[in-house]
Formats: structure tokens, C-alpha cells, sequence
């Protein structure tokens, strides 16, 4: 994942912690949305797992920017 190098996302999501062996749970918030929380530098932040998929393995053409809703 981008700028979080102890962390891996798969094309369906799954997302594995480097230093654990594990994978992260995700939590569904009240809209539906899964997100995950994740840490660098003891500073933690919450991401939508379909945003990360989509910056990780969509190219950054502008047509594809309407992929992701986060309203």
C-alpha cells in the first residue's frame, strides 16, 4: 500500500499485515463501507478498502476517478 510498505492489498481487498503475518479484519461502518485502520510511525488512520484497491491497481488516468463514491 501506498506510503504503508508493512502492509499488502490484494486485487479482492485482503488486506495482510507484513510484520504480524496476519490479516487485517475489516469493520463495516453504518453506510455499508468497510474500512481499516492502519499505522505508521504510531500514528493511526482510517481508510475505505475500496479506495485503496482503487489507488493501488487502477491507473491514475482521469477517467477512472468516478470509480470510488465516498459521499
Amino acid at each position: 500500500i501506498n506510503n504503508y510498505n508493512n502492509y499488502y492489498i490484494s486485487k479482492e481487498g485482503k488486506i495482510y499485515n507484513k510484520i504480524t503475518k496476519r490479516f487485517l479484519k475489516p469493520i463495516t461502518n453504518a453506510s455499508g463501507y468497510n474500512y481499516i485502520t492502519l499505522s505508521k510511525n504510531n500514528i493511526k488512520q482510517n481508510y475505505y478498502i475500496h479506495v485503496l484497491v482503487a489507488k493501488t491497481y487502477i491507473s491514475c488516468n482521469k477517467s477512472y476517478k468516478r470509480v470510488t463514491n465516498n459521499n
